[in-house]
């Protein structure tokens, strides 16, 4: 090794070591700036992760108390004060779609949260329903996306700057509440500073949203299943009361007592506190010429109404359905004010059969309470319509029964007529021929008395055969009247001859007053101021009726004041 070799060594040595070192401080160092790397995206994995777990407890929680609620406005309230806790957010409120079709709007609710020294009073005085595409909800109704308004201030999307600047908001996002792809409701927040959007946030709410749809669609369905089982309990029991009211009318049961059966059953259908029915005075005639229904049954009243209360057809609702045959639904009741002074919500059911409309049936609530549905109109109808039927029905069969009892009538008068009378008169004749053969005085007048004893019953018979000729059950019976008030001086010692003849059935019933009154005034005259032994009594219809009382006694003695006369002399006019 020569001279030049040895000086070189310990420089190059000092260099390369130089060099060595240099590189294993940048070595050194890029571990070190790795290391820090790493311990950053550690912690921010690890914050990341933290506010990950929050997120999805926050949502968990939301997800927990919308299981548990009671009601959609119980879960939104719950939902919107978890959410402004988590978020910081200042305020927030709910929108909820109501209506159907073009009529559908987001309707501002009573579910609001506020953090406490926040006042919202200018905000909630705003109660006008938004339409799609209006405002900060009708936007995100529009477009069923969030929107972010960062500053209320620069907004041309927000109506109601004035109340949230009064308010000290000045920021506010919106979220959408889907079920399906249906905007169900809107949740809006608000801040007091304006602030950029916040993706993250926004996510974290939109999927809140997401949970509270998927809860709202779960109630809707179980309103839903609730509703369809009320509806399927409510034809059952229109279904019933059809058949209760057609099997009772046609067991026999009176038609005029078919009005109460309907109201009542009606009223118990629809649920409604008050039911009555309103007829035609003249149940034949046609139904333009109707000005006035007279309420035959009333249901629910604590005291009927007094007298015989009448609706008036022209210029009313209850006119109008009963005229045009077609059942409606009222807000209120005013023609029905004269019976009810709270009435409210009403139907009113027309009784039409194919050919005509024998009344009108009116259900009603008080004042206040809820309306009537067109489902319940609908249904109610229909029950309307076979009750009808079924009274008719029993109406025919009713008809073609009292025929039948005037076909036995006739049968019965007839061979009463044909047979019986002339049997009597054939007897009658023969006594008549024996009596100028009979020797001793006292025969001849007991064959004569006889003689008057069997036309008294040809007579009598001859009464009966006019009554059997006569009306329905319900005619006046004055034959039967006069009797009991001959009857009744029977304990005075008078012995009594009374004859009838002609069709008594068809006097009416003041007539029949009038008579009765009569015959009780002479009769009574004849025994207390005659002393009459005998009376005959005769009693005739012909074109007119005709009491004649006929004494053995000696008058009315002239001391007596004739006010009983004048009496008789007053009916008579009277009559």
């Amino acid at each position: 090794m020569d001279d030049s070799e040895i000086g070189s060594g310990p420089a190059d040595l000092v260099s390369r070591l130089t060099e060595d070192v240099d590189l294993l401080g940048r070595r050194l160092a890029r571990e070190r700036e790795s290391r820090r790397e790493a311990e950053r995206i550690a912690e921010r994995t690890l914050r990341d992760l933290y506010q990950k777990q929050h997120e999805v407890a926050f949502l968990s929680a939301i997800a927990t108390k919308a299981n548990h609620a009671d009601s959609v406005n119980e879960v939104l309230a719950a939902a919107l004060e978890d959410m402004c806790r988590f978020t910081d957010w200042s305020a927030a409120h709910a929108y909820i779609a109501i209506g159907d079709g073009e009529e559908r709007r987001m309707r501002p609710t009573g579910i609001w949260y506020r953090d406490p020294g926040i006042e919202i009073s200018p905000l909630r005085a705003a109660t006008t329903p938004i339409a799609k595409g209006q405002c900060l909800p009708g936007r995100v109704w529009e477009s069923g996306e969030p929107v972010w308004l960062e500053d209320l201030a620069s907004s041309r999307h927000f109506h109601r700057l004035d109340g949230a600047q009064r308010c000290g908001l000045r920021a506010a996002f919106a979220v959408p509440v889907l079920v399906g792809s249906e905007v169900m409701a809107v949740l809006e927040f608000f801040g007091p500073i304006p602030l950029p959007e916040d993706s993250d946030l926004v996510g974290l709410i939109a999927q809140a949203g997401t949970q509270l749809g998927r809860v709202i669609e779960r109630e809707d369905s179980r309103t839903r299943l609730l509703s369809s089982y009320a509806q399927t309990r409510a034809r059952q029991s229109w279904i019933e009361a059809t058949r209760d009211i057609a099997t009772e009318l046609l067991r026999g049961t009176e038609p005029g007592e078919a009005f109460r059966l309907i109201a009542q059953r009606a009223q118990n259908l629809s649920g409604a506190d008050l039911a009555l029915v309103a007829v035609p005075a003249d149940a034949e005639g046609p139904a333009a010429d109707v000005t006035e229904l007279l309420v035959s049954e009333t249901v629910g009243w604590d005291r009927p109404p007094a007298g015989a209360p009448s609706l008036p057809v022209a210029n009313s609702a209850i006119g109008a359905a009963f005229t045009s045959r077609t059942p409606c639904r009222l807000d209120t009741a005013p023609d029905v004010g004269s019976l009810i002074s709270d009435a409210g919500p009403a139907m009113v059911l027309p009784l039409r059969s194919t050919e005509t409309v024998a009344g009108v049936v009116v259900v009603l609530k008080r004042r206040g309470a809820p309306e009537f549905t067109d489902e319940q109109l609908e249904m109610m109808a229909t029950f309307t319509d076979q009750a009808t039927l079924a009274w008719q029905l029993a109406s025919t069969q009713h008809r073609m029964r009292e025929l039948d009892v005037i076909a036995d009538r006739e049968r019965i008068a007839r061979d009463l007529h044909d047979h019986v009378i002339q049997r009597l008169f054939a007897v009658g004749l023969s006594l008549q021929g024996t009596i100028p053969r009979a020797r001793s005085p006292e025969v001849q007048v007991r064959l004569t008395d006889i003689v008057d004893e069997l036309q008294g019953v040809i007579g009598e018979v001859r009464t009966k055969i006019f009554d059997l000729h006569g009306g329905s059950s319900g005619a006046t019976r004055l034959r039967q009247r006069l009797d009991e008030a001959i009857d009744g001086f029977s304990g005075s010692g008078l012995r009594t001859t009374a004859r009838f003849s002609g069709p008594l059935s068809v006097v009416d019933a003041t007539l029949a007053d009038h008579a009765e009154a009569v015959l009780r005034e002479a009769v009574s005259n004849a025994i207390r101021h005659a002393h009459a032994d005998h009376l005959v009594i005769n009693v005739r219809v012909e074109d007119d009726l005709s009491v004649e009382v006929i004494d053995d006694g000696c008058g009315m003695p002239p001391d007596v004041t004739a006010s009983g006369l004048a009496n008789l002399r007053a009916r008579a006019a009277e009559a």
